[in-house]
């Protein structure tokens, strides 16, 4: 997958909320060193509270559209997927782990 990354000049930037421990939450980056990987990018700390508020914000949504309290606190869990193009345009946007199948071909669909 990562020579996928490469050749289409994609960038990972996995985030982890401030407010919660980066142990489990950090699906698959710690345990594979990941992070050392050429196409996997640190969020810059000047923009780490901004990143924070919108996700926060999505969860926010995700939250409100829940079956139920139950359902709505386990969504922090299983944590958010954000893709975005070049551009800034969103062009995906889930919970979960990453499909990236679909978000290397959503990334190569022209605007």
């Amino acid at each position: 997958m990562g020579e996928r990354f490469q050749k289409q000049n994609i960038l990972v930037v996995p985030l982890t909320l401030t407010r919660f421990p980066a142990g489990d939450a950090a699906k698959g980056f710690g345990r594979t060193k990941a992070e050392e990987k050429p196409y996997v990018a640190q969020a810059p700390e000047g923009l780490r509270g901004d990143w924070e508020e919108y996700i926060e914000a999505e969860f926010a949504d995700a939250e409100g559209q829940a079956m139920d309290e139950e359902a709505a606190t386990a969504l922090r869990d299983t944590g958010i997927v954000i893709v975005v193009k070049k551009s800034g345009k969103i062009v995906r946007r889930g919970l979960g782990v990453p499909a990236w199948d679909m978000i290397i071909a959503d990334l190569a669909k022209e605007d």
